[in-house]
């Protein structure tokens, strides 16, 4: 298998027109700072529905006012605010968009880092949603219930069904050792890609989650979400049962989730050890020790895999966009594990045919399927996440 690099532009279709520089090789006014000669950049200039911004803050501002909102309500509302006004401050414009819409034009320069890892959109501004966590203003880094306000009228969002335990499920079968291994067991792995509402509920019962009616829509599935991933990138069981409030000295363990913890963990060894990825391993392990960002050996590991795991969906993402730019389609926004794109009246994406292409271009099996986003209508904007 190929080493991993940061996706070029020039494997990728072509993007807007860049907007000009000043003389002097600063940024122009409301320009993206200059990008650094070291990387590859790929551009997408994204739109952002003029109306819908609008709309947003009415119902920003009729749910604050209602007496019985909570001081975390009052938060996330805040930050939506915040969001959208550091938003606006970055666009250009308004102009007419895609369909006829009033929009905004936001230029979003993505690259990944160090030759690999996830691609982001870079030098613009970021709006801590959370403790310790910080979200790009763009389409891509929008929080959920944000991003249909600013493009569900002429947008439609694809999304990588089970992205990454699917791709990490399917990995041994592309990786080589040179002492002759046999693939490791992914047995549990395998049944949260066969039938992830079944782990997501026995999860859910071995904790006595709170129901979807007593929290938001989708908690339980978002909060066992959050336990795979910790356990995909090196997280622990433990430190998400700290993180959701439960006593880690007398809360009972799950068998399976311990399980799926082993099996990843010698998933994570079996790749640092193949032949296919040997060599990025080493390098950038001691890219992260001469850095020395990372305390500790593990904390440098988790951050080596993670970077692994990313590069390989960046394949995926880059298999689906030239799909789209092949067949006529326009895509918006990169979103990690998959894409936003421009709807045209009349025509709809073949999904078989994407799938199809991804499995030509990557070996891998994935499945595509379109997310709620498009809409003639706003939504309701919800505080019900607020934590």
């Amino acid at each position: 298998m190929a080493q991993p690099s940061s996706v070029a532009s020039s494997s990728l279709p072509p993007s807007l027109p860049k907007r000009e520089r000043d003389e002097s090789g600063g940024a122009a006014p409301g320009e993206r700072p200059a990008k650094d000669p070291r990387y590859n950049y790929d551009s997408i200039t994204e739109f952002v529905d003029v109306r819908g911004v609008r709309e947003m803050r009415r119902q920003i501002a009729e749910l604050v006012a209602q007496p019985q909102r909570t001081e975390a309500e009052l938060k996330r509302a805040d930050m939506f605010v915040r969001w959208i006004d550091t938003l606006e401050q970055e666009c250009g414009p308004p102009k007419d968009g895609p369909l006829g819409f009033e929009v905004r034009p936001l230029q979003c320069d993505y690259r990944s880092r160090h030759g690999g890892g996830r691609i982001y959109a870079t030098g613009m501004a970021t709006i801590e949603t959370g403790p310790g966590k910080a979200k790009t203003v763009c389409v891509q880094g929008a929080p959920r219930e944000v991003r249909p306000f600013l493009c569900c009228r002429f947008a439609h969002d694809y999304d990588l069904k089970n992205c990454q335990p699917s791709i990490l499920y399917q990995l041994p079968r592309r990786l080589s050792w040179t002492d002759k291994r046999a693939p490791p067991d992914m047995t549990e792995l395998r049944k949260w890609c066969d039938d992830r509402p079944e782990w997501i509920e026995h999860v859910a019962e071995a904790h006595s989650l709170p129901s979807d009616e007593d929290r938001f829509p989708e908690y339980r599935k978002d909060t066992v979400k959050e336990l795979m991933i910790r356990l995909m990138f090196g997280g622990t069981y433990d430190a998400w049962l700290k993180e959701n409030n439960m006593d880690t000295k007398y809360e009972p363990r799950s068998e399976r989730v311990m399980k799926l913890a082993e099996e990843l963990a010698n998933l994570r060894k079996a790749v640092f050890d193949s032949c296919e990825w040997l060599a990025f391993v080493r390098k950038d392990r001691e890219r992260l020790k001469r850095e020395g960002k990372k305390e500790t050996d593990e904390a440098i590991d988790k951050s080596v895999f993670s970077r692994i795991a990313q590069s390989l969906e960046n394949e995926v993402l880059s298999s689906m966009r030239r799909h789209l730019h092949e067949n006529g389609w326009r895509a918006l926004t990169l979103c990690f594990d998959g894409l936003v794109v421009q709807h045209r009246p009349e025509r709809t994406l073949d999904l078989e045919a994407m799938n199809a292409r991804i499995k030509k271009d990557t070996k891998f099996d994935l499945e595509v399927v379109e997310k709620a986003l498009f809409s003639a209508d706003f939504p309701v904007l919800s505080l019900a996440r607020a934590k």
